[in-house]
């Protein structure tokens, strides 16, 4: 029966193993301290061995027409990474989605900071990134999902709007409206061919109008669907109808897509294991350890990171043409 020493007897820095070797004319604790001590500092120049490599751990961030202002608003959140990974840590930043894309693609940085299209595009385009945590929101949820609406009398399924007119918001985020549409189309609901119809609205409040007032027949919309659904839920557009006066009990969802994740915090695939252990311990801690740090980084969503799984992005993969390029990445 062996024992149950973990590393090999020759390297153990249990003084019976130096016994049994012969070394008895040394003190045995003093023998014993130096070989435990040259084992210490090898082990710790292999693990720093990634670090001198990288030199500093690049962080990718969306910064808009103003770069440095935010980098700037990005210093607590790289302080963190810095003092948690042990290692210099800069913000890298880019004036839109697609310059980050590429930067990831290219080995430019070692962790993005990502919309959920961005991510699915960065994925198709190398299989380079995965992702570590999701941003999530106050009211406890990490994704929303897009939602047909239509009158409590109206029709019960998507089939039944053929040849109605359906409306929605002319612009949307993260893809929502596309990827609606695609999995509208494989539940027998192509709004896109006639006799359909989709028409599009500049307004929230127009949308809403239209549907109160029998312009069109259902809207597609956003909801959490988490929460009191009496209430329209916690956040999205059955809780906008709410708002306006209306009757929740008026309006019912006939159809919702797969969960789209809010944004996403990625890091490159061949990262080192340790790496990835600190940031996933550090991340989901720190809206609670270092709030300034988190909002400095997700000013929007205020409930903190939750872990993020590589399925959850799959479903906006479909979006993609094959040239990931000329995919509509969400700026």
């Amino acid at each position: 029966m062996q024992d149950s020493e973990s590393g090999p007897p020759g390297l153990s820095c249990d003084s019976h193993h130096l016994e049994k070797a012969g070394i008895l004319h040394y003190s045995r604790t003093i023998l014993t301290d130096l070989v435990c001590a040259g084992l210490f500092h090898g082990s710790v120049a292999f693990a720093d061995e990634w670090r001198t490599e990288l030199g500093a751990f690049r962080v990718g961030i969306v910064g808009g027409s103003d770069l440095r202002g935010a980098a700037a608003r990005a210093e607590p959140f790289r302080l963190a990474l810095e003092e948690g990974l042990a290692m210099p840590v800069e913000i890298f930043a880019t004036r839109d989605y697609p310059s980050l894309i590429d930067a990831a693609t290219r080995s430019r940085i070692e962790y993005a900071v990502l919309s959920p299209l961005a991510f699915a595009a960065t994925r198709k385009s190398c299989d380079c990134f995965e992702p570590l945590v999701a941003a999530s929101s106050g009211d406890g949820t990490d994704s929303y999902r897009m939602v047909v609406i239509a009158s409590a009398t109206g029709p019960q399924n998507p089939q039944g709007l053929n040849g109605a007119a359906v409306g929605a918001l002319r612009v949307g985020g993260a893809g929502g409206l596309d990827l609606a549409l695609l999995e509208l189309a494989g539940n027998g609901l192509d709004l896109r061919q006639t006799p359909n119809r989709l028409v599009l609205f500049d307004q929230g409040s127009q949308l809403l109008s239209a549907l109160q007032n029998g312009e069109v027949a259902a809207i597609i919309g956003w909801s959490t669907l988490a929460g009191d659904p009496t209430e329209g839920y916690s956040r999205g557009t059955l809780q906008q109808l709410a708002a306006t006066g209306g009757e929740i009990s008026d309006y019912r969802v006939i159809w919702k897509s797969a969960p789209i994740p809010y944004r996403v915090h990625a890091v490159r695939s061949n990262l080192d294991a340790e790496a990835k252990t600190v940031l996933r311990s550090l991340l989901p801690a720190m809206f609670e350890a270092d709030p300034v740090a988190y909002d400095s980084i997700e000013p929007v969503y205020g409930g903190g990171f939750v872990a993020a799984r590589p399925g959850q992005f799959t479903v906006l993969e479909k979006l993609l043409p094959q040239d990931v390029e000329t995919a509509p990445v969400a700026q």
